[in-house]
């Protein structure tokens, strides 16, 4: 089961924005590729990147979890 990851605008930033010693920011501009500028969004490292037990992520999948019908195999 997914709630479709619609709520995420980069999974991978996302992600390591959750991560202690992180620092998610907007640059000016996106990244250029093919011609094509991306959306604005960055991540800095401010610290030693390091375990984070508040990963939202971690909120996240207990909510999602809740919903999901547990199947037993045996």
């Amino acid at each position: 089961m997914t709630d479709g990851e619609f709520r995420r605008s980069w999974w991978h930033l996302d992600f390591l924005a959750g991560l202690n010693g992180t620092q998610y920011f907007i640059p000016q501009k996106g990244y250029k590729f093919q011609g094509e500028e991306t959306r604005s969004g960055g991540i800095k490292i401010i610290d030693k990147v390091t375990y984070n037990p508040d990963h939202p992520f971690f909120r996240d999948f207990k909510y999602l979890n809740s919903h999901c019908t547990r199947w037993n195999y045996s």
